[in-house]
C-alpha cells in the first residue's frame, strides 16, 4: 500500500532495491520521502532483500567462531556477497580471489566442505575445512551438504556455482 502519495509500495522497493541496486536513501529521493519512510513501507509490505535471504539460507548456523578465521571462510562470505551484489562494490582484489576460487573448483572438480572434526592443516590455525573430490550428489554446488551443513532450496541456489565469474 502506497505511502504519502509517492506510489511506493514494498514491492517496487524490493525491485528497485535487487535491479537497479539503489539504496533506501535513493529510492526516497526518488519519490520525494524519507529513508525512514521508505523503509517503514518496505517492513510492511515484508519483502526481503537478497542479502537478508543469503544470510537466512546460511547453511551454518551456529559455526563456533573460530572457523569464521581462515580463507575458506572468507572465500564463502566473499561468494555471499557476490550472489547479492553481482560484484558491485566489491573490491578487485576480492573479485579477484573470488574468481581464482570458482577457477579452481572446476579444474580440480571439488567440493568445499565444513566439519569441525577436520584438523587444521599446515599453515593453518583452525581446522574444518577440506576440499573434496565432487561426488554426483555435489551436482553444481560450491559446498557439500552433510550432518554439519544444511541446504534449503533457496540455499541450493545460492551456493552454486556461478554461471559468469566475476569481472575483473
Amino acid at each position: 500500500m502506497p505511502r504519502y502519495g509517492s506510489g511506493l509500495t514494498a514491492e517496487l522497493i524490493h525491485e528497485l532495491n535487487t535491479k537497479e541496486n539503489l539504496t533506501l536513501t535513493e529510492i526516497g529521493a526518488r519519490y520525494g520521502i524519507s529513508p525512514q519512510a521508505v523503509s517503514k513501507i518496505k517492513s510492511k509490505g515484508k519483502l526481503k532483500t537478497p542479502r537478508e535471504v543469503a544470510m537466512e539460507n546460511f547453511p551454518w548456523p551456529g559455526m563456533d567462531p573460530k572457523f569464521k578465521r581462515s580463507v575458506p571462510y572468507q572465500r564463502i562470505t566473499d561468494h555471499l556477497e557476490y550472489v547479492v551484489t553481482g560484484g558491485t562494490g566489491m573490491s578487485k582484489a576480492k573479485l579477484t580471489e573470488l574468481r581464482r576460487w570458482y577457477k579452481q573448483f572446476g579444474k580440480y572438480n571439488h567440493v568445499l566442505v565444513y566439519d569441525p572434526t577436520i584438523p587444521p592443516r599446515q599453515g593453518m590455525q583452525s581446522g574444518g575445512w577440506g576440499l573434496e573430490p565432487r561426488v554426483e550428489s555435489d551436482a553444481d554446488l560450491l559446498i557439500r551438504e552433510n550432518e554439519y551443513t544444511t541446504l534449503s532450496d533457496a540455499g541450493r541456489e545460492i551456493w552454486r556455482i556461478p554461471d559468469r565469474f566475476p569481472e575483473i
